[in-house]
């Protein structure tokens, strides 16, 4: 490598090196004779080392919630332990390992390592990317309120995963209404009394699957016919009650069958009652009978006989 210095800066770089980059930086030049004018720019052959920072983490490779997982910072040079510090997110740890039992997803960010006093002087960012099944699922409702028969609902399931939910299943009374993989959103157009039930949906990656709590849809319109059902009946109800026995076509036949035998009852009964006060020889071919009879009976003389 080669570093370009004006002559007569040399001797302060040289001062300042070791105190910027600490003990254990190295740097190496040859001590050849340099002749050179003054204020002239000459190059100089120096080599240097320093000290390398990594964060190592152990298991490597893809790490889940769950797993039992150490980070700790590796040097080039010999630095000791208490030398490094551990950063998160560029905030100091003070600490130059860590170990996650059970590791959480909340353990997830940007890791480095750095020379503790002087955190500046840092490793590359190593992102910890704690994987996890979906959690805290939720379905929410669009619109909102009143379900009107005939309208359109729209179902959204929400939840959070890493990696991102593959599929999504959506359910009616513990029952799945596809047997596809449908998306996070569930529309159901043309509501009617029959998508009235409770709804959930169920999230899955490759780590797990998660459910949702239920949610109530009832349609607003079976509702208001149940209700229109019920007025109607109570005033059938109070019509029958105040209306003659024999109100319907059918039943006003009924009645008019009986008024007739309870008519034809009573000229039967007047009519008995006429032949009870006449006499027997009430019509006038009976009369003259009866007037001949009794003409008869008075011209005729009692005829006896001997003994």
């Amino acid at each position: 490598m080669g570093v370009r210095y004006t002559l007569h800066f040399w001797t302060l770089a040289l001062v300042i090196l070791p105190g910027v980059l600490g003990d254990n930086w190295g740097v190496w030049y040859s001590k050849t004779e340099i002749c050179a004018v003054r204020e002239s720019t000459e190059t100089i052959r120096c080599r240097y080392t320093y000290p390398e920072l990594t964060v190592n983490t152990n298991p490597p490779g893809r790490i889940k919630e769950g797993d039992n997982v150490n980070l700790t910072c590796d040097t080039t040079c010999k630095l000791n332990q208490s030398e490094i510090t551990l950063l998160k997110n560029k905030q100091d740890l003070g600490l130059p390992s860590l170990q996650f039992n059970s590791i959480s997803y909340q353990n997830s960010g940007n890791y480095s390592c750095a020379l503790k006093g002087n955190i500046t002087i840092s490793s590359k960012q190593m992102i910890l990317d704690v994987q996890y099944p979906p959690k805290s699922t939720s379905v929410s409702v669009s619109p909102s309120g009143e379900i009107v028969e005939g309208s359109s609902v729209t179902l959204t399931c929400s939840s959070d995963a890493n990696p991102r939910v593959q599929s999504y299943t959506w359910f009616k009374e513990n029952r799945a209404v596809s047997s596809k993989r449908l998306k996070e959103t569930y529309t159901i157009s043309n509501m009617s009394s029959e998508d009235s039930g409770r709804y959930h949906c169920q999230a899955q990656n490759e780590h797990g699957v998660d459910n949702s709590t239920a949610v109530a849809l009832t349609v607003a319109g079976n509702l208001r016919a149940n209700r229109v059902t019920l007025a109607a009946s109570s005033k059938l109800r109070r019509r029958e009650s105040a209306t003659p026995p024999f109100s319907s076509k059918r039943n006003r036949q009924r009645g008019g069958n009986l008024r007739a035998n309870r008519v034809t009852l009573a000229a039967s009964s007047k009519l008995r009652r006429r032949e009870s006060t006449t006499p027997p020889f009430s019509s006038k071919r009976n009369q003259r009978r009866a007037q001949h009879s009794s003409r008869s009976s008075r011209w005729m003389t009692p005829i006896s006989t001997a003994h």
